[in-house]
């Protein structure tokens, strides 16, 4: 269709709209103010489900379209900025429709683009120059859009409506998530601060994660939204206090011992120096559950480690602790540290001060015991005083487990018969701590069986643990459950058990 003769092509850009849009039976609404930033508000009813009730039905969808027409050259335009931010804050699909007249033919053809995430960024830039700026009256700075052939459309309306047909709760979120951190990809927050030279090195420690508080003099920060900061500062001035550390990276330190034994802590790394200081001021800080060390440059490691006894830690945790207490009983140690799986350091051996005692000795003993009961996704939390205070229950316990001879003697009250033949053993053990609920049912091979007159000698062999659980609350939870699977391991094992105590191995002592 040739339109040579239309004088006033923007008149009938609004004119054509409102035809394709009665064309479709499309309800438009014109925008009464042109500050709007858009002409129309456009509404496409959604059809009718004969299958989902009338309440549940989907209302219209709306979108926002602003009109524009060009005669001759590339299908480009500008927009006002101030119309281009509204379009960034609506929450409806908001859509710039071009009419580009041919010059030598005076054919039109329409282009349909939407004010998606590429224009969102283009306008959030040009905002934020013009904050840096002091230019407040955007609608004097223009933005260009570039339509690319994707846009190019048919039938505009029906365009409008595809791309509209994916809007509503969750489209808005988006757009207005996007709204909110278009531009802040890098960093949302730029300044500087400044210190006394006395301060520098409180600063530095301060920073790798030691507890050293310093002072600073100044600090100016500014909202930086696409590399650019804010034209009003956020802070400008003497700070009451100010809190600076480097982000952690996850790291492990090992401590390993000349006998092979070594320990493993998995925690969090902190380093820091200023540019253009001495390596010797630098500073790092390694910190996990119970055990922390201090870098000091190159020429000092300081390594702290926590065995309290009230401290509630993990089965892992405090077996770990006491690895390494164990390693450093034995003699001289090294110490690596990995970063991000690297090994970033090592130290020469070196002798350090164990923790002496005998309850140490005892602690290991027990937790290494219940470590074999443990599956890696079990995760049971107690102090060590919760086994400290039952240490008679635990060391029975514990003893039930370990390896060695056991014996018992049974008394008859008659002569018993002369062939009595015991092939094992059978029973079942278990000890709450802390949170959770150790258990285990084993059996013991029977080694020697001495029968004189009413005494029966019988001398058991290692445990073979059959089954062991560890689970979160108390034992009487649990007691049940395990009574029956005590049974039901029982009956396996086949003529020749004896069972004690109705299996509870430690009842009533």
């Amino acid at each position: 269709m040739s339109l040579r003769a239309i004088k006033n092509l923007p008149d009938w850009a609004e004119s054509q709209f409102a035809v394709l849009c009665d064309a479709q039976n499309v309800i438009r609404n014109k925008s009464t103010q042109d500050r709007a930033g858009w002409d129309y508000i456009v509404e496409f009813d959604e059809p009718v489900k004969p299958d989902v009730p009338l309440d549940r039905q989907r209302g219209s969808i709306t979108c926002r379209v602003q009109i524009k027409s060009k005669t001759g050259g590339s299908p480009r335009i500008e927009l006002k900025l101030s119309n281009a931010l509204r379009f960034c804050r609506e929450p409806d699909p908001c859509f710039i429709l071009l009419m580009h007249r041919k010059k030598d033919t005076g054919l039109i053809e329409y282009y349909v683009r939407e004010f998606d995430e590429e224009l969102m960024t283009l306008t959030l830039r040009k905002s934020r120059e013009a904050d840096r700026d002091s230019i407040f009256n955007t609608h004097k700075i223009r933005i260009p859009i570039t339509f690319r052939p994707k846009d190019r459309a048919s039938d505009p309306i029906e365009a409008l409506r595809l791309q509209s047909s994916g809007s509503g709760t969750d489209y808005a979120v988006q757009k207005a998530k996007l709204n909110a951190t278009l531009g802040y990809e890098k960093s949302s927050v730029s300044g500087t601060f400044t210190l006394a030279l006395s301060q520098i090195q409180p600063f530095i420690d301060h920073a790798a994660g030691l507890p050293a508080s310093f002072e600073v003099e100044r600090a100016c920060f500014n909202d930086k939204r696409c590399g650019i900061p804010a034209r009003t500062p956020i802070f400008d001035g003497k700070p009451l206090s100010f809190k600076f550390k480097t982000s952690p990276r996850s790291a492990c330190i090992r401590v390993k011992g000349t006998n092979g034994r070594s320990a493993a802590f998995e925690g969090q790394f902190r380093s820091f120096n200023l540019p253009g200081l001495p390596f010797d001021r630098s500073r790092a800080t390694f910190t996990s559950n119970g055990i922390s060390a201090v870098i000091q440059g190159h020429s000092e490691m300081t390594l702290n480690y926590d065995m309290s006894t009230t401290s509630r830690r993990t089965l892992a945790e405090h077996y770990n602790l006491l690895s390494l207490n164990a390693v450093l009983l034995l003699g001289p140690v090294s110490i690596a540290l990995d970063i991000s799986g690297k090994e970033v350091l090592i130290t020469d051996e070196m002798n350090c001060k164990p923790i002496r005692n005998n309850w140490i000795n005892w602690f290991d003993k027990v937790l290494t015991c219940l470590n074999d009961l443990v599956f890696n996704s079990k995760k049971p939390i107690f102090s060590l005083d919760d086994l400290g205070f039952q240490s008679d229950i635990v060391t029975n316990f514990v003893g039930a487990l370990s390896d060695g001879d056991f014996t018992i003697t049974l008394e008859f009250e008659k002569l018993p018969p002369q062939d009595i033949t015991i092939r094992n053993v059978a029973y079942f053990v278990w000890l709450e701590a802390g949170d959770s609920t150790f258990t285990a049912i084993v059996r013991r091979p029977c080694l020697i069986q001495d029968l004189e007159e009413r005494q029966l000698k019988v001398v058991l062999g290692d445990p073979v643990i059959l089954e062991s659980t560890t689970e979160k609350g108390p034992a009487s939870r649990h007691l049940p459950a395990l009574r029956r699977r005590f049974e039901a391991l029982k009956t396996r094992l086949g003529d020749g058990i004896l069972e004690l105590n109705g299996g509870d191995l430690l009842a009533n002592l």
